[in-house]
């Protein structure tokens, strides 16, 4: 059974009230994810703010690698 399908056969067995929650959801979900993907899309289009993207992306990368040292929580 796919997903979706799955999803139909728990909708069909939902209360009226739940449904009109789990549909507002879904749509706040999309939203999200359709802003999420201009905002990208916007970063990425200018190529100045694709390379400070870039850029800070890799600081990110760095900042947080595995090889980070290790720092002692009380002073010297």
């Amino acid at each position: 059974m796919t997903l979706k399908e799955q999803l139909l056969q728990e909708l069909n067995s939902t209360p009226d009230r739940l449904i009109v929650e789990t549909l507002n959801f879904l749509k706040f979900l999309k939203a999200k994810e359709q802003s999420n993907r201009s905002t990208d899309e916007s970063l990425l289009a200018d190529s100045e703010s694709a390379e400070w993207y870039a850029m800070s992306l890799q600081g990110l990368n760095r900042a947080y690698s595995d090889d980070e040292p290790d720092y002692e929580l009380s002073p010297s």
